[in-house]
C-alpha cells in the first residue's frame, strides 16, 4: 500500500499568502508560501524577501530559482530535506534524519536481547553549514539522541565482528514505495548503516508477507501511512516464530500499536530551522517558505511547525 498523500496544489503564491507575523523581533515576518516554480517571481516581487526556506525541494530547483529572480542581492537559502552528501549547502541545510541508521542500532541491540522500550524514538536534526560542515554540522536535540548515545557502546563488539565469528542478524527492508523521494532516502540511509556492521543481511522486499519474514530478526519500513506500518506488524506476527520487532521509520512519528515509530519530528525541525532564520537575520526581514507543488502530508506538518515556531502567537 502506498503511503498516504496529503495533495495540496499550489497555484501561485497568493494562494499561500500569510499575513505579516508578530514574531520575537517584530521585524522578521513571513510574506508568503510558494513553490520552486513561482519563487524567481515571488522574490521578483517582494524586495523584503531576504530568506527562502525550502521544505522538501530540489535543492537544485531552489538555487536555480534564485538564481533567476531579478536581485542584485541574493537572498539567504535554508534547505530542510534528507542528508546533504556532497551536495552544495546554499546558505544552510537542516537534515531531517529517515531514521534510518538508528534503527539499524535498534534492530542490533534488539538481537542482542534488549527489546525495543520505546514506540516512539525521536530523533534530533542536524544543521549543515559551510562553516561547521568540515565538524560534522550542529545537532538540535531531541528526547531519542540521548537514548541512544548510552546504547552505543553495546554495539562497538558489533562493529567489528566479523561475519564468519557469529550469527548473522538478517533484516527485511519492506521498500514498498522506494521510488519517492522521502522512502529512496530512507532506503540509502539504511544500506549505508547496515553496510557498517558485517553480521547484517539487509534483505530488501517490495512486498511483504509473512514467509517473507521467516529468519529476519526485524523489519524496516519507510512510511508515514500508519495502515502500511500494521500491514509490515501483521506480517511480522504471521510467522511461527516470537513477534518480530517492527521499525517505521515515520516522519510523523504516529502511534501505531506493536511497532516503535522513529523519525525526525516536525517540531524538531522547524526548531533547527527557525534557530538558524533568526541567526541568519539578526536585524529582521521578509521570508518566503517554498514547499513542492504537490506535497505529502509529512512536508506540510513541517511548514505548519515553522509557521508557529517562527510566530508562536498566531494560529495556522
Amino acid at each position: 500500500m502506498a503511503p498516504s498523500r496529503c495533495v495540496i496544489p499550489i497555484l501561485s503564491c497568493a494562494l499561500w499568502s500569510c499575513a505579516p507575523a508578530d514574531v520575537e523581533d517584530p521585524r522578521l515576518r513571513v510574506l508568503a508560501c510558494c513553490t520552486p516554480t513561482t519563487l524567481a517571481e515571488a522574490l521578483d516581487q517582494d524586495a523584503t524577501a531576504t530568506l527562502v526556506v525550502a521544505l522538501g525541494c530540489d535543492a537544485t530547483e531552489v538555487q536555480a530559482a534564485t538564481a533567476a529572480a531579478d536581485r542584485a542581492q541574493p537572498p539567504f537559502v535554508v534547505v530542510v530535506g534528507d542528508a546533504p552528501g556532497d551536495r552544495p549547502l546554499l546558505d544552510a541545510w537542516v537534515e531531517a534524519t529517515s531514521g534510518g541508521a538508528a534503527a539499524v542500532d535498534l534492530t542490533l541491540l534488539a538481537h542482542r536481547g534488549a527489546a525495543p522500550a520505546s514506540s516512539r524514538y525521536e530523533l534530533g536534526a542536524r544543521t549543515w553549514t559551510p562553516a561547521n560542515r568540515a565538524a560534522g554540522g550542529e545537532l538540535t536535540v531531541a528526547p531519542a539522541d540521548p537514548i541512544l548515545a548510552l546504547l552505543q557502546g553495546q554495539l562497538a563488539e558489533a562493529r567489528a565482528t566479523a561475519p564468519q565469528q557469529a550469527e548473522r542478524v538478517r533484516v527485511v527492508f519492506w521498500t514498498g514505495d522506494a521510488d519517492a523521494r522521502r522512502e529512496a532516502a530512507a532506503l540509502a540511509e539504511v544500506r549505508a548503516a547496515a553496510g557498517r556492521y558485517p553480521r547484517i543481511e539487509l534483505i530488501e522486499r517490495e512486498e511483504l508477507s509473512g514467509s517473507a519474514t521467516i529468519g529476519a530478526q526485524a523489519i524496516l519500513l519507510a512510511t508515514h501511512d500508519p495502515e502500511r506500518t500494521q500491514l509490515a506488524t501483521r506480517a511480522a506476527n504471521l510467522t511461527a516464530q516470537a513477534a518480530l520487532p517492527v521499525f517505521a521509520l515515520d516522519p510523523l512519528l504516529q502511534d501505531v500499536p506493536g511497532a516503535s515509530c522513529v523519525g525526525c519530528a516536525p517540531d524538531t525541525i522547524a526548531r533547527a530551522a527557525a534557530a538558524q532564520i533568526r541567526a541568519m537575520l539578526p536585524e529582521g526581514g521578509g521570508l518566503l517558505v517554498c514547499c513542492p507543488e504537490n506535497t505529502d502530508d509529512a512536508t506540510a506538518a513541517q511548514r505548519s511547525a515553522l509557521l508557529a515556531a517562527l510566530d508562536p502567537d498566531t494560529p495556522r
